[in-house]
């Protein structure tokens, strides 16, 4: 897998790239056919996973 996934949460590996806003609990991506998806961000990921997914959004 590329870097640009991250492990979110047990359920869900998102792609970084597609990720439009990170939540206090949750984010929400694009999924597809351009459709809005909120995912949940887990209590035990969220600081490893808000600094990964931030990083990919700014750098690319």
């Amino acid at each position: 897998m590329g870097r640009s996934f991250v492990r979110i949460h047990q359920r869900y590996l998102v792609n970084g790239k597609k990720v439009t806003h990170i939540g206090r609990t949750s984010l929400d991506i694009l999924g597809q056919n351009r459709e809005m998806q909120n995912l949940p961000i887990s209590r035990a990921l969220k600081e490893t996973a808000t600094t990964k997914l931030a990083r990919i959004m700014l750098i690319g």
